[in-house]
């Protein structure tokens, strides 16, 4: 199987968890995906799919169960954001890359 995040067409268009058939693309689940996520993976087991997602600055990481129903929130990182995670092979430990995003911006005016 595949997991593929499929944005929404506009902002106020839904994006889409869905999980294709790996040989011959024929889809198997759709979720509707809530906005903020950015990191896709699947959990240990292979019966729910694990996004990081990005609500009001932080970042945590949240299962969705492919058989439907409200995700799960399974950290709760009270700062930075998530670059990357992944799951140890059998599935005990967790290894998350976390960080924050610093943008600066300046005006550079009369140069010559």
């Amino acid at each position: 199987m595949v997991a593929v995040h499929q944005w929404g067409t506009t902002p106020a268009t839904p994006s889409i968890l869905s999980v294709v058939a790996a040989e011959g693309g024929k889809a198997l689940h759709a979720l509707e995906s809530p906005a903020g996520i950015q990191v896709l993976g699947w959990s240990g087991d292979g019966r729910a799919l694990h996004h990081a997602l990005t609500r009001g600055g932080l970042g945590n990481i949240w299962e969705q169960s492919l058989t439907g129903g409200p995700a799960r929130q399974i950290t709760h990182f009270r700062g930075e954001l998530i670059r990357d995670f992944d799951w140890s092979h059998d599935g005990k430990q967790l290894v998350v890359a976390r960080g924050h995003l610093n943008r600066n911006i300046v005006l550079i005016s009369n140069f010559h």
